[in-house]
């Protein structure tokens, strides 16, 4: 956990880049919106 939190910071990224930290509402959002998710 703590290397992939080293690495995340590292790289910059940012809260609203990572899925597990996103609110349920906005991950509903993303799953329905998400064209490459769809088959």
């Amino acid at each position: 956990m703590n290397y992939g939190v080293a690495t995340a910071q590292k790289g910059f990224v940012t809260k609203d880049r990572v899925i597990n930290a996103l609110s349920r509402e906005a991950f509903k959002d993303f799953i329905e919106n998400n064209t490459k998710l769809k088959k």
